[in-house]
């Protein structure tokens, strides 16, 4: 008998505890950081400035996820990360254009990963390489950090862990 079944709880309940369980996280924990609690955070692992460009393109990105089978409601997800990582980078001073793409494309892995969480992300920054800089990369393994082991260090990796849970949920609601 499913775990989830013996503590009287169906899948579609169980998910949704685990969404406000995220929601809480993201809350929590990275919202303190985006508020600029550890100053280390402007800045890269290395502690050098971020200021790598994207090389990929706004209409460049949504044919990738098209090529990589990203279906309309994750893409609706992705357009709404998007939006947020644009808006945290403007408050943050931070490049929205970097930002705002690497919120439309953090979940492009999603089809090719659904059955595999522990690749999710990882996959995605792979596919990505040469595409987007490193910090990009970065905050795209640590969006997943529970399953992928790359936890979020950086004010960007915490943006954008943070900004598409929120979309997540919206979305699936």
């Amino acid at each position: 008998m499913n775990r989830t079944k013996k503590a009287g709880l169906s899948v579609k309940s169980g998910l949704s505890l685990m969404c406000i369980v995220c929601l809480l996280c993201g809350l929590l924990c990275g919202f303190f950081w985006l508020a600029g609690e550890n100053s280390a955070l402007a800045a890269g692992p290395d502690g050098s400035a971020l200021a790598a460009k994207a090389v990929v393109s706004g209409d460049a990105s949504l044919a990738l996820l098209a090529e990589n089978h990203v279906q309309t409601g994750l893409l609706q997800h992705s357009i709404a990360s998007k939006a947020v990582m644009r808006a945290l980078a403007r408050e943050f001073g931070e490049d929205e254009e970097l930002w705002g793409l690497t919120g439309l494309l953090h979940d492009v892995d999603y089809p090719a990963t659904e059955a595999t969480p522990e690749k999710h992300g990882l996959e995605g920054a792979r596919l990505l390489e040469g595409k987007l800089p490193e910090e990009a990369l970065t905050a795209i393994r640590a969006h997943n950090g529970e399953m992928t082991g790359c936890a979020p260090q950086t004010r960007f990796d915490f943006a954008l862990r943070c900004g598409e849970t929120i979309t997540g949920l919206i979305s699936a609601a």
